[in-house]
């Protein structure tokens, strides 16, 4: 996220330049100096909008595109300051995530231009956020037809996330990215396929999969001529821009790379920061951007939000012991009417409350069991039915005093043999725990 607004912000004042412009501010020291209509240091729509991406996550989970779109909407209609063109006519007026589809919809029949850079700008929360880059894919391909209908945009913002996550595993990032592209376009033609005959792959998803394949080959003069031409503000230039940047030393070499190609440099410099600020880390961010970059302290809180798990829980698989203390092997699940599931008894941790304490208390709530708590079992790490990142402690359980009362929150208990209640819980996670209890017995 820094990254990302460190790019911008020394891109904006440049935005529209010519090559040789750019090239020459580029080569005198880029500074955070403002310009135009950008005081120093002042990020434009870029990570503004990146901004409201991560705020959604951070409350709704990946990906909440109702809120996520009254997020977009306000800002669009409230600020909205550097506000691209097909955006705009998404998000301004619009009444909810579905007005901002089909206002997209039919800015795209109107005009056949909608795979612009509005969306791979903003995508990088979603790949920080997202646990696997194919589930990163999915939700940028979802937020980015709130603003833009063209594959090709949707493609650019996964082929993005797919280059993130292969950077964070060691993993080639432009191989990632053509791959992510390649492995859509594949499954598109298979869809059509089977429903009939289709028409070609549209000239958009075309040119995305030849830019990449420039920036995997080094053809340098091609992307200068991108990013200069009439083709500057398309997702494919700033995609391939970005990760040539990545050929560069350093974070201040590759971002002032970008940059010094001119046309949209605020917006190539931005997705170029976010990849060679996941590559380097951010002490390869000069100290004299960060000390004049607005906002730094917002953007901390957001990046942190989303590396960090948002969700946290703790439960116990309560084993059933005969009166004489010999293990019969039976485990407690428990009924909640509220979701009608079945599963072993867990729940969110209190504000102060230790992991231990949290799952004797809900263990204790759910089932009506005062129990003692033996050895740590395998974490459980998954996202939630509202998307968010969840983390759940497990502890194997004996239970000492107590008995089970039906409550609007839990409103049956059973005990039953590992096999059985493989079958009976509702949840995989909850499964892998059972499975392992029995290996180790």
């Amino acid at each position: 996220m820094i990254g990302l607004a460190v790019g911008d912000a020394l891109g904006a004042p440049l935005e529209g330049s010519s090559p040789r412009i750019a090239a020459d501010a580029a080569v005198s020291g880029l500074e955070m100096c403002g310009g135009g209509f950008w005081a120093p240091g002042e990020w434009t729509d870029d990570t503004a909008m990146a901004l409201a991406l991560a705020g959604s996550i951070s409350a709704h989970g990946l990906l909440d595109t109702a809120d996520l779109a009254a997020r977009y909407i306000r800002w669009a209609n409230e600020d909205g300051k550097g506000i691209g063109g097909t955006t705009a006519a998404a998000l301004i007026g619009a009444r909810g995530a579905d007005d901002a589809r089909e206002r997209a919809r039919l800015t795209h029949e109107r005009t056949g231009q909608t795979a612009g850079n509005g969306t791979v700008m903003r995508a990088t929360p979603i790949a920080i956020a997202a646990a696997t880059a194919e589930q990163a894919a999915l939700a940028a391909r979802e937020d980015a037809r709130l603003t833009h209908l063209d594959p090709a945009a949707g493609s650019a913002s996964a082929a993005l996330c797919a280059a993130l996550h292969a950077l964070a595993a060691g993993a080639d990032p432009i191989r990632a990215a053509a791959e992510q592209v390649d492995r859509a376009t594949d499954l598109s033609q298979e869809a059509g396929a089977a429903s009939g005959p289709q028409p070609p792959p549209r000239d958009a998803t075309e040119r995305l999969i030849a830019a990449l394949s420039a920036a995997a080959s080094g053809k340098e003069r091609a992307l200068a001529e991108l990013a200069a031409g009439p083709e500057a503000a398309t997702c494919w230039t700033t995609l391939a821009v970005a990760l040539r940047a990545l050929s560069r030393d350093g974070y201040e070499e590759g971002v002032g790379w970008a940059i010094g190609l001119g046309g949209d440099t605020d917006t190539n410099a931005a997705v170029a920061g976010a990849l060679l600020g996941c590559r380097g880390g951010f002490e390869e961010i000069p100290d004299r951007w960060l000390g004049r970059l607005d906002g730094r302290e917002l953007l901390e809180r957001a990046a942190a939000s989303l590396g960090e798990p948002e969700v946290r829980a703790a439960g116990g698989v309560i084993v059933e012991r005969t009166s004489g203390g010999e293990a019969r092997g039976r485990i407690a699940i428990v009924h909640r009417p509220r979701y009608d599931d079945w599963s072993l008894p867990k729940g969110k941790l209190k504000e102060g409350e230790g992991w231990t304490e949290a799952a004797l208390r809900e263990v204790a709530e759910e089932t009506g069991l005062q129990c003692a708590p033996r050895e740590e079992l395998a974490p459980a790490r998954y996202f939630d039915s509202k998307g968010r990142r969840k983390l759940v402690r497990w502890w194997k359980m004996e239970p000492i005093d107590g008995g089970f009362e039906a409550s609007d929150e839990v409103d049956e208990l059973r005990w039953l043999p590992p096999s059985q209640a493989l079958a009976a819980v509702d949840y995989e996670h909850d499964r892998e725990l059972i499975r392992g209890l029995e290996a180790s017995e």
